[in-house]
């Protein structure tokens, strides 16, 4: 693959260091497939990609492996056959399950220069960002989760605040009335205030 321009970017003698670089992406959607597309156009040499779902119509808005051509495929394999046509030589794993909080070691086994957390899910995103953190496993991740974890109770719109209860600040916002409430208090009952 010619990295002719990435190299004019990062310099010529960076290339190998992405051409060994061994990266995870977990989750495909509108945020991870796209993560997975540009590493793989970068010359990145070892892929490993997440994702139980399967492409649907609802994706098409937004998300890479989104064709009509491929609704019912698993995203992990729509994209992988997609980066492959780019970058032949690129090695690419797939898990086609979803990451569940405590599966650490089911997913990730050797060494990874970094992994991207594109998780919708909140308690799987706060499991992989604590075992990332544990294990000095170096972390990107994106803070959306495609609106799963929003709860409705008495005309109040809560959100958790990621990855809040467990890494450092304790609180939960009320979206309605921005009151700070605790996490934990939040997580167990729903209640923010």
């Amino acid at each position: 693959m010619d990295l002719s321009r990435v190299a004019m970017v990062i310099g010529k003698d960076k290339l190998p260091v992405l051409g060994q670089a061994r990266i995870a992406v977990v989750g495909l959607g509108g945020v991870g497939s796209y993560v997975a597309e540009s590493l793989c156009r970068s010359g990145v040499g070892h892929l490993l990609l997440i994702d139980a779902d399967k492409v649907a119509a609802s994706n098409i808005n937004r998300q890479l492996p989104a064709l009509t051509s491929t609704f019912g495929r698993f995203k992990t394999e729509v994209v992988r056959q997609r980066l492959l046509d780019i970058n032949p030589d690129c090695e690419i794993e797939t898990v086609s399950k979803f990451y569940e909080p405590g599966a650490f070691a089911e997913f990730f086994s050797g060494s990874f220069t970094f992994i991207a957390d594109a998780i919708d899910s909140t308690p799987s995103k706060v499991d992989l960002l604590l075992e990332c953190v544990q294990r000095d496993i170096p972390v990107i991740s994106s803070m959306g989760t495609a609106g799963s974890d929003v709860s409705y109770s008495g005309g109040h719109q809560r959100y958790f605040c990621l990855p809040a209860g467990k890494v450092g600040k304790e609180t939960a916002a009320c979206g309605r009335c921005q009151k700070r409430c605790n996490c934990s208090l939040f997580q167990r009952t729903g209640t923010a205030c």
